[in-house]
């Protein structure tokens, strides 16, 4: 092999090297590119699924602020009967007042719940 074939087998050689390694790099920007693009669309599905939840969760918010109200009405209701059962010497039975305290806890924590809920924003 003669000089100038040498040359230009080491100038080909470099140059099919510094091609090589810019088809890696432009492949690690394809790769990234791809990443980027996955990372995005998973991120409005999950945003997309939050504000779904928080819909609901504002639904079941305001459905139990009715079922307060609600109970509010009752238990002035039960109060008062209570009252005139009293006033007429009848003792309700101890299993009654046991469920309206039950009833009265579980509404309480419903209220803390609805409470958290009101203070969620996006």
């Amino acid at each position: 092999m003669n000089l100038r074939e040498q040359i230009e087998k080491e100038i080909t050689d470099k140059v099919m090297t510094k091609l090589a390694s810019e088809k890696v790099e432009l492949g690690l920007i394809d790769d990234l590119k791809s990443g980027y693009k996955s990372v995005i669309k998973d991120y409005v599905k999950q945003n997309k699924d939050a504000q779904s939840a928080l819909s609901e969760l504002k639904k079941i918010s305001a459905n139990t602020n009715k079922l307060e109200l609600k109970f509010m009405d009752w238990l002035v209701e039960f109060n008062q009967a209570e009252e005139s059962a009293k006033d007429l010497g009848i003792k309700l039975p101890s299993d009654i007042l046991k469920a309206e305290k039950e009833v009265v806890k579980s509404m309480n924590d419903a209220s803390k719940l609805s409470s958290i809920i009101s203070k969620i924003k996006f």
